[in-house]
């Protein structure tokens, strides 16, 4: 991430901190002192920093999704869940709380500074989405335990040998998310009975998303948003086991989560 929108970002944190006074002091300073030390030198910088302020003062904004933006993993609002139901408000709903808010879903994943901060001033409650595939860089193994993803699991790290760690997620519905660099080509949709692999045209939510069962997604590790920019790579033996049990079609555009965990 550039250092201009490193700025907008650092002034958007201090107002979500509830320490508005200071980013607007800020703002007051860079507008009477431009071309003055210790600002000078830094014209370029003052629209940025200018638009993190601006973008923020209608009112807070959760940290977690501004450290996400600002370390460069594009995210969009997904329904949240409240009172047992999704926010979509349809009784019917199969995908409580997995559905994206916006028009084109994962497709509306930004870093932009302005972009982002909206989204969540218009429902503070959404859920966090993070797109899989070229658009963030992650591909996601998917383990559902309710339909044997534990077992297939054991079984596939039993073939392969030990992989790589990595950054994995717990999801509020039991399963598991192992994170890994995406190689950039197409992968298979699934690797073993529950056990589904998201890239291109999917998404995962990330803590500290809701789930209908009244538990968030959590982290396995400190500092997960460092580490999604550091993420091995997808382990070339998982998909060589997958082609050799000619399991499932070979596509990525899955819709998402959808109702397993």
């Amino acid at each position: 991430m550039n250092d201009k929108v490193r700025t907008a970002y650092t002034v958007s944190r201090a107002l979500t901190d509830e320490i508005a006074a200071e980013a607007e002091d800020l703002e007051v300073t860079i507008r009477s002192h431009q071309g003055q030390k210790p600002f000078q030198g830094m014209e370029d910088y003052y629209p940025h920093v200018l638009r993190g302020v601006d973008a923020l003062k209608s009112g807070p904004v959760r940290r977690d999704v501004l450290e996400y933006a600002a370390a460069g993993v594009p995210v969009f609002p997904v329904h949240s869940v409240r009172n047992g139901r999704c926010t979509c408000g349809r009784a019917e709903c199969k995908d409580i709380g997995k559905h994206p808010r916006t028009m084109h879903g994962f497709k509306d994943a930004t870093t932009d500074p302005k972009r982002v901060p909206a989204y969540w001033q218009r429902w503070p409650d959404a859920n966090i989405g993070m797109p899989t595939g070229k658009a963030s860089g992650v591909c996601a193994v998917d383990i559902d335990p309710r339909n044997g993803g534990q077992q297939s699991w054991q079984e596939l790290q039993a073939k392969v040998g030990p992989l790589p760690a990595t950054l994995i997620q717990k999801s509020g519905g039991g399963g598991q998310h192992y994170l890994f660099r995406h190689p950039g080509c197409r992968l298979p949709a699934a690797l073993a009975d529950g056990i589904d692999l998201k890239g291109d045209g999917g998404y995962i939510l990330v803590p500290p998303s809701l789930h209908l069962s009244g538990k968030v997604y959590q982290w396995t590790r400190k500092d997960p948003v460092n580490c999604l920019s550091k993420l091995p790579a997808l382990p070339q033996t998982l998909l060589d086991t997958r082609a050799a049990g000619n399991r499932g079609p070979q596509t990525n555009f899955r819709k998402g989560p959808g109702t397993r965990d």
